[in-house]
């Protein structure tokens, strides 16, 4: 199947009422034709038109319709020659409060169609809600801000990136993470000013993993058995004092913070991905485990253990 004919077929296989996305997308690039593609030199000084956002938010369809959207058809490298993931679509997307850049992936060319056509939809599903509420969450700051008294010209649109990355794809398992950052570029000017180093920036990760022989969502009790809390929290502990050796805070911070909740450490819905080896990586946000400054933490657990 060539690139083209897995496009089309993705689009018909995922979206409906294509007629009427396609009509609504094609009246606003008209009305935005004139609009020239923004960077981030421009980002505090141009003024930006609220543009109505269609109820389903067609974020697929976009792509081939409209110059205000910058399009892609890319492939990630094929880790195997049964399934692969494709860039179906990358566009972005100018609004009053924020502007929202989006890669949206799709999953294709397996033995089970069926498993396709559901992964893909809750894809689909997932970054229409999330680009939604990331927008009505810069509309009501924004509102919020110039309530305060602030200038509207001192105000710069936040930011929101949605990107995914594959960590493993082969016969059995497909893992990757769509990741959410948020930039909240008017409190990052201000806190410039005031010399406080520290970024408005956050990051959400939403990972997959799928077995795709059955068809099920892969679990951390499936990859390390019955004890699987036990077994990562002693591997989780063991990686933190090795870690502590070059910052002795990340070990009093696990500590008092993380270890002090005993077998609790680790929730049944612990966010991990599955890399090449097979392994879990169990990921924990910012706080969770050890300081702000440390960032996201990551530890594998390897599976013999």
């Amino acid at each position: 199947m060539t690139e083209k004919e897995m496009m089309k077929k993705l689009l018909e296989d995922n979206l409906v009422n294509k007629e009427e996305i396609r009509q609504r997308v094609l009246e606003t690039a008209h009305k935005e034709k004139d609009v020239e593609p923004m960077n981030n030199k421009k980002l505090s000084k141009m003024k930006y038109t609220l543009i109505p956002v269609a109820a389903c938010f067609a974020f697929v369809i976009m792509v081939n319709t409209s110059t205000v959207f910058a399009s892609s058809m890319s492939n990630i490298p094929i880790l195997n020659s049964i399934a692969k993931v494709v860039t179906i679509s990358e566009y972005t997307l100018s609004r009053d409060a924020n502007e929202t850049h989006v890669k949206m992936p799709a999953f294709s060319d397996s033995s089970n169609k069926e498993l396709e056509q559901r992964i893909n939809s809750e894809i689909s599903k997932k970054i229409e809600t999330l680009t939604a509420e990331a927008e009505a969450y810069a509309a009501e700051y924004k509102k919020n801000y110039l309530a305060a008294g602030n200038k509207e010209s001192e105000y710069i649109p936040m930011t929101y990136e949605f990107d995914y990355e594959v960590h493993s794809n082969n016969q059995d398992i497909l893992s990757f993470v769509i990741t959410q950052t948020e930039r909240n570029n008017t409190t990052q000017k201000y806190l410039d000013e005031m010399g406080v180093p520290e970024k408005s920036e956050y990051v959400t990760l939403y990972m997959y993993n799928i077995d795709l022989k059955t068809g099920k969502d892969i679990t951390l009790q499936d990859l390390l058995g019955d004890n699987f809390k036990q077994i990562a929290n002693r591997e989780i502990e063991r990686q933190v004092k090795e870690r502590a050796q070059k910052d002795k805070n990340l070990l009093d911070y696990y500590e008092e913070f993380f270890a002090s909740k005993g077998p609790k450490g680790i929730e049944d819905n612990q966010q991990f991905y599955i890399n090449e080896a097979g392994n879990p990586v169990l990921v924990f946000d910012k706080y969770i485990i050890a300081p702000e400054y440390a960032g996201i933490q990551e530890f594998e657990i390897p599976k013999h253990k």
